[in-house]
């Protein structure tokens, strides 16, 4: 596994939910990465990682987010 999987890895498992102000950093900085693309009352984040997922989600339910919906679609290669 590569060293960048870990990492994602592991924050996916942090139960540091409980201060409010450090969740919403995090969120903010996902909302900064080069992941997320805007239209119309709808902001998309995109990766390939299941841990940043989790991890997105867990955030938006701890802001009391509750109007979100994730929509996996995942590139299918051939060889």
């Amino acid at each position: 596994m590569s060293f960048s999987k870990e990492v994602k890895e592991e924050l996916s498992k942090l139960s540091n939910l409980a201060n409010k102000k450090e969740v919403l950093y995090e969120f903010w900085g996902y909302l900064k990465s080069n992941n997320i693309s805007e239209g119309k009352n709808i902001i998309k984040f995109s990766t390939e990682n299941d841990y940043n997922i989790d991890r997105y989600a867990k955030l938006i339910r701890n802001l009391n987010i509750n109007d979100f919906n994730i929509e996996f679609s995942r590139k299918i290669i051939f060889n």
